[in-house]
């Protein structure tokens, strides 16, 4: 075994030292924070198993280990070793018995993530003047993923001048343009296809948003709309449904099943838009949304959109993103309750995780004022922190 000791100002830096030294099977034993002089370093220190080799004696005074002056100390020094080269082979034979694993994977980045922000708040949290620095823990305090932000900042400063690079202006100018086109292209408005669906998990405010995009057509754009709900799980949703079309003097049909989603939309085939609520299923439920993509495939002129809540966690989006996504549902994506959300830098992350353009977010629960169609400018706002989540684009 090999156990070397670096001491470095960055993970990173640690991080590539260790792979040019000992290879990519290296495991980090131990990092910590230390003061040298008047600089905060890390001190990391690294092993790899040779599987017996002889070991080359560890980098740096501190952790060397040392002549053995009697046959005891040695005897000791090497029991320690093989000790130590017996639990990281254990660990890394655990981890390759996980390696198919979807849910290890996001375990162990998020366990990456809460490291990393862990060792920023150690360190210089932005206070170092550096004006990329700064932009980088804005990005993250405001919920963009470190790893996201990072790559942001990394690009932004590309091919810019050490004079440029200190310039916060110039920075923040080609930030925003990087997230508007990667937020591109954003939905239209009226929706493009006759019939509008809505599916997500439950509580993300399925209903609510269909109401106001029914609400949108029929009172402003004077078009003649209809609903379908096949959400039968919940009294409560086809009452309040039952209410909204009321309210707007609109049709409402009940559709159970395939067949009835058949009858009705062939009933109101000379309709500009008709709006389909379906049941809020668990994320642990797939075959429950699997029988809601039953009732809905099959229709070139409708238009699947996945309503999720901003106040959910980077988690859930994730998963979201992946049931939907491994069933082929939803053609955009809605975000609602924005003004609940603290930190709508998470919005970049959504979008990167669905693969999924967001067509509209909604900022409260009044029918139709509160939901917005979006553009790539106005996100990249919020995203920055330029915009607060209180304010609705007009």
């Amino acid at each position: 075994m090999q156990v070397k000791r670096y001491e470095v100002e960055t993970m990173h830096e640690a991080f590539q030292a260790i792979r040019k030294d000992l290879g990519p099977d290296a495991v980090i034993l131990s990092t910590r924070r230390m003061t040298k002089g008047r600089k905060s370093v890390h001190e990391v220190v690294a092993a790899r198993d040779d599987g017996g080799q002889p070991m080359a004696p560890p980098a740096g005074p501190a952790g060397a280990l040392g002549p053995r002056g009697n046959d005891g100390v040695a005897a000791r020094e090497e029991a320690s070793l093989e000790s130590l080269r017996k639990e990281v082979g254990d660990l890394r034979r655990l981890v390759r018995g996980w390696g198919d694993s979807r849910f290890l994977y996001d375990e162990i980045r998020e366990l990456r993530e809460a490291c990393c922000r862990f060792m920023d708040i150690l360190g210089s949290n932005g206070k170092d003047g550096s004006p990329s620095s700064g932009l980088l823990h804005r990005l993250v305090a405001n919920g963009l993923s470190r790893e996201r932000a990072l790559c942001l900042v990394e690009n932004a400063m590309a091919d810019l001048s050490a004079e440029e690079r200190k310039n916060p202006g110039i920075l923040v100018e080609r930030l925003k343009r990087a997230i508007e086109k990667d937020l591109s292209p954003s939905g239209k408005s009226p929706p493009g296809k006759r019939i509008q669906a809505v599916v997500g998990p439950a509580g993300s405010g399925k209903t609510t948003t269909l109401a106001k995009l029914a609400a949108r057509a029929a009172c402003e754009d004077h078009k003649k709309v209809a609903f379908i709900t096949t959400d039968t799980c919940r009294l409560a949703a086809v009452e309040q449904l039952r209410i909204y079309a009321k309210i707007m003097g609109v049709p409402l049909e009940v559709a159970a099943g395939r067949e009835a989603m058949e009858r009705s939309l062939h009933k109101w085939v000379d309709f500009d838009f008709i709006f389909v609520d379906t049941p809020g299923k668990s994320l642990a439920d797939p075959q429950g949304i699997g029988e809601i993509k039953k009732i809905l495939e099959g229709h070139e002129d409708m238009e699947t959109s996945i309503v999720l809540s901003l106040t959910s966690n980077r988690d859930h989006f994730v998963h979201a993103s992946r049931t939907y996504g491994d069933l082929h549902m939803g053609d955009r994506v809605i975000l609602t309750k924005l003004d609940e959300c603290r930190r709508p830098g998470i919005i970049y992350d959504i979008a990167a995780e669905t693969g999924k353009s967001i067509s509209y977010v909604a900022n409260g629960q009044n029918v139709p004022r509160d939901i917005e169609v979006t553009t790539p400018a106005w996100l990249s706002e919020l995203v920055l922190g330029c915009r607060s989540t209180a304010t609705v684009a007009r």
